[in-house]
């Protein structure tokens, strides 16, 4: 053995006793005593209030999550749900984006058309000629059917929770712009909402303007339409 596999150390000795006190020296390379991992011996001090903190190695245990694995298990969670009507492969987030787009377009356009909706979009995307203009647009549509049949219920039961409006242009606008299917669509979710055949002659049938709505309204709500009785041959 050479002097240099060898470790000197300066022994201390107890001032009252004369005994040395033993210090442990490591050699270079050497490791620190590891703790008895059967958990027999217990170290005593602190205690981190870190549900994951390992009391012998002073670690923390459990894996880091990356971003997206913290998303997925917030939303399995039931912090963030699901939203129906996803498209199968389309991400929630950005379909989340469309439809709040859409909602956008429905209430701040006062004409809702391919060329209007076009330009609105320019403004909302990178590349306009990514989206479907007139899946838009039928949504937008749609949509201000849905924003009219809130305020009409709104307006015809009093005070909710949430306030719902819209101007006189906005509901004119929407009525000018029904079709036969439309104002189908539209007196079924204020059926849905429990109106009741007196409420929907009163509240739409009898506002309707357009000779030709009103008479697809009026085989559903109205007075059934009289047929004059052909004249007898004389």
């Amino acid at each position: 053995m050479s002097d240099d596999d060898l470790t000197f150390m300066q022994i201390d000795t107890d001032a009252d006793t004369g005994a040395p006190i033993m210090l442990a020296v490591r050699a270079p390379g050497q490791v620190a005593a590891q703790p008895d991992p059967s958990g027999a011996v217990v170290r005593r001090g602190a205690v981190s209030g870190n549900a994951n903190a390992d009391p012998i190695t002073g670690r923390f245990a459990g894996k880091k999550l990356k971003g997206l694995e913290v998303v997925a298990e917030t939303i399995q969670a039931g912090a963030l749900p699901t939203q129906s009507g996803v498209p199968t492969g389309v991400d929630p987030i950005v379909w989340a984006r469309r439809m709040a787009a859409v909602r956008d377009a429905a209430r701040a356009l006062e004409d809702l058309t391919a060329e209007t909706v076009g330009t609105f979009l320019r403004a909302r995307v990178v590349d306009v000629n990514q989206v479907d203009i007139q899946q838009f647009l039928a949504d937008a549509q749609w949509q201000r059917i849905a924003d009219l049949a809130d305020a009409l219920d709104q307006k015809l039961k009093g005070k909710q929770a949430v306030k719902v409006g819209v101007t006189a242009g906005f509901a004119r606008r929407v009525f000018d712009g029904l079709d036969g299917a439309m104002a189908g669509h539209l007196v079924k979710i204020l059926e849905g909402k429990g109106w009741s055949t007196d409420d929907i002659k009163n509240n739409i049938v009898k506002k309707v303007k357009d000779p030709e709505l009103k008479q697809h309204l009026d085989v559903l709500y109205g007075e059934p339409p009289i047929i004059p009785k052909p004249k007898e041959e004389q």
